[in-house]
């Protein structure tokens, strides 16, 4: 079935390495991005398919939007004793950055384990941990799966509004 492979990009000048996570860790984390982000903001991203998706990322209005979304929702999903930020860093247990800031003088230009490092690495840094957490998000939810729609054919089906 599935393989976990290795996938790598750079954002913001950082060097980023993930691995697709394993097929239970990664049905875990579905249900709590789609919690964290909402449905209509899945929408538009899943909308923007894998060719669109990294245009949308760049775009501080997409970005802006994404932080008010989870901000609106948030007190809810606290009352119902969750941790919905939780899945921000969970999603990121694969994920390696070169250089990688650990709060020292000096970031580890080997890189290191994002999970491990997570407040130091992205310390002030929240649109950027935005746009990683999308790139791993992209790589592990919106590459079609083999003998299933892709999910932009899942909204067309579905007949949500594409991006």
């Amino acid at each position: 079935m599935g393989v976990v492979r290795e996938h790598s990009t750079t954002i913001d000048g950082i060097y980023y390495t993930t691995k697709t996570l394993p097929g239970m860790t990664g049905a875990k984390i579905m249900p709590r991005l789609v919690s964290l982000l909402g449905k209509e903001t899945m929408q538009i991203i899943f909308g923007a398919g894998t060719e669109g998706f990294e245009e949308l990322m760049e775009d501080p209005r997409v970005l802006a939007a994404i932080v008010a979304n989870i901000s609106s929702g948030l007190s809810e999903r606290e009352q119902n004793k969750e941790d919905p930020m939780a899945v921000l860093k969970d999603i990121l247990a694969t994920t390696t950055a070169a250089p990688l800031d650990i709060g020292a003088e000096e970031p580890l230009q080997d890189g290191g384990s994002v999970y491990t490092h997570f407040d130091d690495h992205f310390a002030g840094e929240y649109m950027h941990l935005f746009k990683v957490v999308g790139w791993v998000a992209n790589v592990n939810f919106m590459k079609p799966s083999r003998g299933r729609l892709s999910p932009r054919a899942m909204a067309a089906e579905a007949k949500l509004p594409a991006a």
